[in-house]
């Protein structure tokens, strides 16, 4: 999707692969991305998701 940053506050990226990962806020708010690659037990996600 063109221009996705203005609706999305991150990033104009499309979907990499359908294991792309996404982490929202509470209120639904889009806070990080994470690559297809990324374990979901490494230290980058579970740091982003104490946050």
């Amino acid at each position: 999707m063109a221009h996705a940053k203005k609706y999305n506050g991150f990033s104009d990226n499309s979907v990499k692969w359908n294991f792309q990962k996404y982490l929202l806020d509470e209120n639904g708010k889009l806070v990080a991305v994470f690559a297809p690659g990324t374990d979901p037990l490494s230290e980058e996600i579970t740091t982003a998701i104490a946050r």
